[in-house]
């Protein structure tokens, strides 16, 4: 019961965070595309891949914690077996804010802010290209 919630929630976390990554490299390499040079890339890449998945797993460990199997009723009054996850304390409850903050909110504002300017780029490149 405990691997379950945290398994799925550190898949979850590591996606936000793969998109993430690719949305700051694609916003570097079109808006900035002399900062870095490749090679970096490639190793910052060897080291970005395994923070990723550290990260969401340390973000994902309180779901290990605050999960527990619950005796619930069916709907026929067969007693069974649920995984629930404790969320009565105020830290459980802030800790959920902070995840729906940090890996839905904050995510999605940072994607439309780097999108945004990579297309801002795009299309002063390509009426440039076309001026010329």
């Amino acid at each position: 019961c405990k691997i379950v919630p945290f398994l799925e929630n550190a898949s979850h976390h590591c996606s936000v965070l793969t998109l993430l990554a690719i949305g700051f490299e694609r916003y570097y390499a079109i808006c900035h595309p002399l900062r870095q040079p490749v090679s970096s890339r490639i190793s910052s890449a060897s080291i970005m891949i395994p923070a990723v998945w550290v990260l969401s797993c340390v973000v994902s460990a309180p779901f290990a914690i605050l999960s527990n199997i619950k005796v619930s009723r069916y709907y026929d009054d067969t007693l069974v077996d649920t995984c629930r996850t404790d969320m009565s304390s105020n830290i459980s409850r802030s800790y959920i804010v902070f995840i729906s903050v940090g890996f839905l909110a904050l995510p999605l504002l940072l994607l439309t802010v780097l999108y945004s300017a990579i297309i801002r780029t795009l299309r002063s490149s390509t009426t440039t290209a076309l001026d010329n």
